[in-house]
């Protein structure tokens, strides 16, 4: 039972992770696939990396044991599924770390890799979906690596 309900965050980012990429299919897929009349010109897009700032305050967000703080570091759309839930985000006591160095971001959409690291000294590795639709950067969804 205790396992079921440490993996209960996960299934549910999992599952907001697959409801972001349906909507992202749904609303950018046609776009790039509609012609355009007159010139055709090929965009630019341009890749940087998360910013440390943004980081910082996400990983300060997810470590705080008010879980109606951490649910402020997700889009608002995912507020309400995370707080229904009796556990917070992350064991308490543990430790995340967003890698910014090989973070992807384009646009309001960004790729991080995460770990976090329980008391014990376990560690956990994520892939973090941020979302900056909202004026700053929010955690869309995740995938637990390995």
């Amino acid at each position: 039972m205790q396992r079921r309900r440490q993996r209960l965050p996960f299934v549910l980012l999992g599952i907001s992770l697959l409801l972001f990429l349906i909507a992202v299919a749904i609303l950018v897929v046609p776009q790039l696939t509609a012609p355009s009349p007159g010139v055709h010109v090929t965009p630019t897009v341009t890749t940087t990396h998360l910013p440390v700032a943004d980081a910082t305050r996400l990983e300060k967000t997810l470590t705080n044991p008010d879980m109606r703080v951490q649910a402020t570091a997700l889009m608002p759309g995912l507020r309400t599924l995370y707080l229904r839930q009796s556990q917070p985000m992350i064991p308490p006591g543990s430790t995340i770390s967003i890698v910014t160095s090989t973070s992807i971001c384009r646009g309001n959409s960004c790729q991080a890799s995460a770990i976090v690291t329980e008391k014990g000294g376990k560690a956990t590795h994520f892939t973090l979906y941020l979302d900056r639709s909202t004026g700053q950067w929010l955690i869309a969804g995740s995938n637990r690596e390995g």
